[in-house]
């Protein structure tokens, strides 16, 4: 039997038109191969089901873990690093009227405003997915609340449309002035047009979105997060020394009047701007800006108290600068070399005790993965970490993963926050390597409650028979658990790979719900709700038939 596609379903047809309806909405539906979709949708029937919600409730939102959604994050990358070069330019050293028209910067800047303003449109049509439920939220109303309430304004800011505002408002520009209309005509057109032009510095409000961006991507071909801030350490350096050398030649612009003297060699010598080029004029803040912010101030000699002026300023940037530099340096050689260096070691220590006792080769091997899953090639020493996090730190550290999975559940998040922290509390974080079984048939039925933090886990009946896997936040045993010997399940459930799991003891569960017993019963109730809603979604999805646990279900919500 062919595989159900869900695009050739609801868009059939051969002819051009369809073939690019169904082209269209697999490049904003989930793409299955992206890293994001893999590491938040592990089971390939919930990106199914995924895909089936999106294309039949909402087929005109852009799904966050699509291709495009993937491709314009990428071009608006590169766009940002355009705007953080060229905007500093075209603010510092572009003012003067007769060539504007001439140049090139002013085209791409437009070109940068109107990128912008698009990005606000596509950030309106874009799903996201909310960090508490792990869900993917696809309601357009939901998708602008949020959007409105958090980045709108800062991306309104930023995509200020300057070029278009002077061209409305018939503006020019008064040239290489700024001290007058600092001082005495700051509310005249010329000078608005500079007040304008340098309000498009805004665009950099867009860095911390550009390194959200590019730490996402780079997760994505499994760099890791020392690397991925070195990089981000790295370009924040360059970003930053290209912004202080145009910022150099805008305060130099200043002064350039006859209101202060002139002296021959001094920065802010008329004659000596006038006759240099724009390269050359870069070049020299280049120079300028190097010496004085890596602490070489002292080979330049100040000719005038402005000289002097912009040599402190930028001295006293240079001595932060120079002081997280190093400290980021030391940061990342200690972090970079200790613990793989530990695990190393400690990897030789394990090998040479194993010998020693003769234990078997396919045991020696077996305990070799489970140090090296546990540890992930990087070894710290957990009893001092957790010695130097006593008391309430070490609390709220053991217990936060515990908490957001009940928090995630159907069956816990109804429970009040009081409960929900005692119940985390008592849960138990456990290891299962491949093949290991979790639970036996009839073996303390109903005494336990499983939740997957990360792994794979197959269902196996009594005969032997592999019926569903369950995946990443997927929990099991809650029918025992809930109704403990009121049901007749009998299943074996068995690690398909390295599993974290995270274990509730029904005594534990009963000693903190004792006086909680209308809670319990409601449990129950929604257990038994959730049951006859799958049966009913399972009859009526029949493209569907191997959906491999009820939590999936919650997709088609």
């Amino acid at each position: 039997m062919l595989e159900f596609n869900p695009f050739v379903e609801y868009y059939p047809g051969n002819n051009w038109q369809a073939k690019c309806i169904r082209s269209f909405h697999r490049l904003i539906s989930i793409d299955p191969e992206a890293h994001r979709t893999r590491e938040n949708l592990k089971s390939l029937t919930v990106i199914k089901a995924e895909t089936l919600r999106h294309l039949l409730f909402y087929p005109y939102t852009i799904h966050c873990f699509s291709r495009f959604r993937y491709m314009w994050e990428v071009f608006m990358m590169i766009t940002y690093i355009l705007a953080f070069i060229i905007i500093p330019i075209h603010v510092a050293f572009i003012y003067e009227e007769q060539r504007l028209e001439e140049l090139t910067v002013k085209r791409l800047v437009s070109v940068i405003n109107v990128i912008y303003l698009m990005d606000i449109a596509i950030n309106f049509l874009s799903s996201y997915q909310d960090q508490q439920t792990k869900k993917i939220v696809l309601e357009r109303g939901r998708i602008a609340s949020k959007y409105i309430r958090y980045y709108f304004w800062i991306d309104l800011l930023s995509s200020i449309p300057d070029q278009m505002v002077i061209y409305w408002l018939g503006m020019k520009a008064k040239g290489n002035n700024l001290d007058q209309c600092i001082h005495n005509s700051l509310m005249q057109g010329e000078c608005l047009w500079d007040i304008i032009i340098i309000m498009s510095l805004l665009k950099f409000l867009q860095v911390p979105l550009f390194f959200k961006y590019l730490n996402d991507h780079l997760e994505g071909y499994q760099i890791s997060t020392l690397k991925i801030k070195f990089i981000k350490n790295i370009l924040s350096v360059l970003f930053l020394f290209h912004f202080f050398v145009c910022i150099n030649f805008l305060i130099i612009r200043v002064f350039l009047t006859e209101k202060y003297v002139q002296i021959s060699e001094s920065i802010v010598d008329v004659d000596f701007w006038k006759e240099t080029s724009d390269v050359e004029k870069y070049i020299i803040c280049f120079f300028y800006t190097t010496s004085t912010m890596t602490l070489f101030a002292n080979a330049i000699e100040e000719k005038s108290q402005v000289d002097l002026t912009i040599a402190i300023i930028f001295t006293l940037i240079g001595c932060v600068a120079n002081y997280w530099l190093v400290s980021e340096a030391l940061m990342y050689l200690t972090t970079a070399s200790g613990p793989t260096v530990c695990f190393q070691e400690f990897q030789y220590e394990l090998m040479e005790y194993v010998a020693f006792k003769k234990i078997p080769k396919s045991t020696q091997l077996r305990i070799l993965n489970y140090f090296d899953f546990i540890f992930k090639g990087k070894f710290y020493r957990m009893s001092e970490m957790y010695a130097l996090n006593k008391g309430q730190l070490k609390h709220l550290i053991t217990n936060e993963t515990c908490q957001q999975h009940l928090m995630r559940n159907y069956l816990f998040k109804m429970l009040p926050d009081g409960l929900l922290h005692s119940i985390a509390s008592c849960m138990r974080e456990t290891i299962y390597l491949r093949n290991d079984v979790i639970c036996r048939i009839d073996r303390h039925r109903g005494q336990k409650l499983y939740f997957i933090v990360y792994g794979t886990v197959a269902i196996y009946t009594q005969d032997g028979r592999e019926l569903a896997h369950l995946y990443d936040g997927n929990m099991f045993g809650e029918n025992e658990f809930i109704h403990y010997r009121d049901t007749h399940t009998y299943m074996n459930y068995v690690a398909v790979e390295e599993c974290n799991i995270l274990v509730l003891l029904r005594n534990d569960f009963m000693r903190i719900m004792a006086e909680n017993v209308e809670l319990i019963n409601q449990m129950r109730s929604l257990l038994k709700e959730k049951q006859e809603e799958n049966f009913d979604q399972l009859q009526q999805l029949d493209e569907y038939p191997n959906i491999e646990s009820e939590n999936e279900l919650e997709k088609f919500e």
